[in-house]
């Protein structure tokens, strides 16, 4: 019984593309573009097989007015020579992504 193994076989982008030569007999053909087209679609064979994780886009659609995010953070201005802790109110449009940002010394 041997003891090495051989190595498994792989569907290299220049496996491919000489098997498409010698055995299809396809001449316009570039290994360049070969090659571009397996790293596009790789991931979409590995989706399919089950073994890569599904991309998913979900589109999202805000309407004009309908919602908005509202958020406060931490700052630190010099105010009359004192390092004093104040609060950014931030408010942002979904819709547009147009945002208000002003200064409080209360989150009140």
């Amino acid at each position: 019984m041997p003891t090495w193994t051989l190595r498994k076989q792989r569907h290299t982008a220049k496996r491919v593309f000489d098997r498409l030569v010698d055995e299809y007999g396809m001449d316009g053909v570039t290994y360049g573009r070969v090659q571009d087209y397996i790293r596009r679609r790789k991931p979409e064979i590995w989706v399919e097989e089950g073994r890569g994780p599904t991309s998913v886009f979900i589109p999202q659609a805000h309407r004009p007015g309908e919602e908005a995010e509202v958020d406060f953070g931490d700052v630190y201005i010099t105010l009359n020579g004192v390092r004093t802790l104040c609060y950014l109110f931030v408010f942002r449009l979904s819709f547009s992504g147009k945002a208000i940002h002003r200064v409080f010394v209360s989150q009140a």
